[in-house]
């Protein structure tokens, strides 16, 4: 992958950088010592990054025809070797990904420095991840300015209407109804999912017992007769239970 001399050419990814002119890859700075054929390897992948290049590529490029070695294991060694340099894994890669019975792609974002301006190149992954967020992004947005539109038609279409509805509720009396004549501190009122019940805690003799009245009228029914308090009486859903609490006894 050679570099004209009048710009020569930095190829940046992650925290490495691979100098095209002096063929050194470092990292953060500091050069890493990486034979010749796994090199080689990495420039091959990235003058095509992103894309798959085959096991025959890599053997034109690195291995003239009239040298004679025992190719899959050159290659084997030399991709260990790069990859280990890079701290990477064909498990989990996150520079060089294997393409099983095709051949090697290079995964993570690259950046081409040191001419006029940067130009960082997007894997297929990060493409392909952007090409499905936009038309998300598009849906949600259409989905939120219908609804904006929506809304602001049921507005304007029931403005009077609504209008009206809340004068009639501000001008309407309120009707007060007082459940219990009881004397003295009554708390906690709790109305039964039926509407039927009213359950609350009144003092009786230095304790907050539980009572309960029906919405209709009547008299109301005391639920505890004990030396304790009942607080925060609730009704199970469908009103046939009532639960409280009874803080400890002080002693």
């Amino acid at each position: 992958m050679p570099a004209p001399a009048s710009t020569p050419k930095l190829v940046q990814f992650g925290v490495f950088e691979l100098d095209l002119q002096k063929a050194e890859l470092r990292r953060q700075g500091v050069r890493i010592k990486l034979q010749a054929q796994s090199l080689r390897v990495l420039q091959v992948l990235l003058e095509h990054p992103g894309q798959i290049v085959s096991r025959e590529q890599l053997r034109t490029h690195i291995w003239p025809a009239n040298t004679f070695v025992e190719f899959d294991q050159g290659l084997y060694s030399a991709m260990a070797r790069l990859r280990d340099a890079l701290g990477d894994s064909s498990e989990s890669p996150r520079f060089i990904e294997t393409v099983a019975r095709r051949g090697y792609r290079f995964i993570a974002p690259v950046t081409v420095a040191g001419a006029e301006s940067d130009q960082k190149i997007n894997s297929p992954t990060e493409k392909l991840r952007a090409e499905r967020f936009r038309p998300v992004m598009i849906s949600l947005l259409a989905g939120l300015a219908g609804g904006a539109i929506l809304l602001a038609i049921a507005l304007g279409f029931d403005v009077a209407g609504s209008r009206r509805w809340l004068q009639r509720r501000s001008s309407s009396p309120i009707t007060q109804t007082r459940l219990t004549d009881f004397v003295g501190l009554e708390e906690f009122p709790a109305i039964s999912p039926d509407g039927k019940t009213v359950a609350f805690t009144a003092d009786n003799a230095g304790y907050r017992q539980l009572w309960v009245r029906l919405m209709a009228g009547g008299k109301a029914l005391q639920l505890s007769h004990d030396n304790a308090d009942h607080l925060y009486p609730r009704w199970s859903p469908d009103s046939s239970r009532l639960i409280y609490y009874s803080p400890p006894a002080q002693g």
